[in-house]
């Protein structure tokens, strides 16, 4: 039994919301690779065979210098762990052009290999285009040694149109027309590797791209613009057309952990960092795999393959991996997740075991400066997230004890509140320690709006003319910040004649 981890869309490099911490590198990207090391850990403490990433690794083509030694001692160590890596090229990592070397050629340049002599190596695979249109060219097929055994890998990068494509393919085609074009010679491409894969191995498909039944963020289908969407009926037929058996499909780009899947789920809610609530569609999740109907699927109406390929296909295991949230805050890591795969080497089937979800950020605001304390508790109580935290914490000795009991980690806390109530908080703070639901807390104080400020602004100005330049400064609008130098002038102008400037 083969056992690989599956995760994808690390996006590593990221600054939003950071600040300059240690060293000089920026909060946000420390974040990240905290949370990278949870993952790492996971897999040499577990044992895992394989540690999977399935695209975007890196938040942009061209990362800092340290960003990508930080990662390269990542897998080092995964190396030296026994566990081989495998990384798929993504969109945000990929350059615009396949005659631009990538920062994952770095990577691959490297060859690191562990010091056990069992040939345990990084794998960066799924190959753009030589040249635009040059399809043979496109992807790979390999075998990766394992220290469970051989691991068959047909790759596939995101599919870029300018690269499939050459500028005389496209001609004067409509967006989708080409898009629509580019997908048929992406699942041709896939089909064709198919074919030539070796039979008795076992064997997985890892892709960076979207499929029209997955969900584009949680409760909500659609694809990004410029993507090239594949069907699912199309990409499971191209891969059950040769004799090769195929156990899994390891997909990234949705930042959104779920199983596509062309039968609809429950409705699930959903509750945004400040603990609203809103019911959407929810996902299948991957630990119903096992049900017998989803064993197989039927054509779709409109399917890229031709019309006469009616026949039912094998619906092989396929998920996507990685952060169902893209909002970035600073001192916290985003919630991640993997997929916890093991692989039959003798049958090829594969079986999902879990998803876990690491250490995620939450917030809550409060709004009354008077009584943040009793907010808090309402807020607790009437929270579908916060209730069987606060419950379990209260009912806890230790913070271990809580995480034992809900089964998940704790969230890293963020308590924005009034600066009336800034005076209050070291007695808010020594009583949410006393209730064991948070593994961290942070504070951030909500500062007055400036519309707020306007009139001691004005009060305290030298002069007319001061004052309205000042004023101009402390709102917040779209509109007066563009054109305050006009108004400035108008009302120069006016305080002129009146003669009071």
């Amino acid at each position: 039994m083969i056992r690989i981890l599956h995760t994808a869309d690390l996006h590593l490099g990221v600054e939003t919301y950071g600040r300059t911490g240690e060293g000089g590198v920026n909060s946000r990207i420390t974040d990240y690779f905290t949370t990278l090391d949870e993952l790492v850990s996971t897999a040499v403490k577990e044992r895992f065979d394989v540690f999977l990433i399935a695209g975007d690794i890196f938040e942009n083509e061209r990362p800092k210098n340290y960003v990508i030694s930080r990662f390269a001692r990542r897998i080092r160590r995964l190396l030296d762990a026994g566990v081989a890596v495998v990384i798929t090229p993504g969109n945000h990592e990929t350059t615009s052009s396949a005659r631009v070397p990538s920062v994952l050629e770095t990577i691959k340049a490297l060859e690191p290999t562990s010091h056990d002599g069992k040939g345990i190596a990084c794998h960066v695979l799924g190959n753009q285009p030589k040249a635009p249109g040059d399809i043979d060219s496109l992807g790979d097929i390999s075998t990766i040694v394992t220290r469970s055994g051989k691991l068959q890998i047909l790759a596939m990068p995101y599919p870029r149109r300018s690269e499939i494509l050459t500028s005389e393919q496209m001609g004067n085609q409509s967006r989708e027309e080409i898009k629509a074009f580019a997908g048929k010679l992406f699942l041709d491409r896939i089909k064709d590797l198919t074919i030539s894969a070796v039979q008795n191995l076992p064997t997985i498909f890892v892709g960076h791209f979207g499929l029209k039944e997955a969900m584009l963020k949680p409760g909500i289908m659609g694809c990004l613009a410029e993507d090239v969407v594949i069907r699912l009926y199309d990409l499971m037929a191209s891969l059950n057309s040769g004799k090769v058996t195929f156990s899994y499909v390891a997909l990234g780009h949705y930042h959104n952990p779920q199983m596509p899947t062309t039968n609809l789920s429950p409705i699930a809610q959903t509750e945004d960092l400040d603990g609203d609530m809103d019911s959407r569609l929810g996902i299948i999740p991957c630990q119903s795999w096992d049900n017998d109907y989803l064993e197989h699927i039927s054509k779709s109406d409109d399917s890229l393959l031709p019309d006469g390929n009616k026949k039912r296909v094998r619906l092989i295991k396929t998920a996507y991996s990685g952060s169902p949230d893209r909002k970035d805050f600073s001192d916290g890591s985003r919630l991640r997740s993997f997929i916890d795969l093991s692989v039959n080497t003798e049958t090829s089937q594969g079986r999902c075991v879990r998803i876990k979800q690491s250490r995620q950020l939450r917030q809550l605001t409060l709004t009354r400066p008077d009584m943040p304390r009793e907010e808090l508790e309402e807020k607790f109580f009437n929270s579908s997230f916060w209730h069987d935290i606060y419950l379990a914490g209260k009912n806890s000795e230790t913070l271990d004890e809580t995480e034992e009991k809900l089964g998940f980690p704790l969230p890293i806390f963020r308590l924005k509140i009034p600066e009336e109530s800034r005076h209050q908080w070291s007695e808010i703070r020594e009583w949410l320690e006393e209730l064991n639901m948070f593994h961290r807390i942070y504070v951030y104080t909500i500062p007055k709006p400036k519309q707020e400020r306007s009139g001691e602004i004005i009060e305290a100005a030298e002069s007319p003319v001061t004052a309205v330049k000042r004023y101009l400064e402390s709102v917040n609008d779209d509109f007066i910040t563009s054109h305050s130098k006009d108004i400035l002038e108008l009302a120069y102008e006016i305080l002129s004649k009146a003669g009071v400037t």
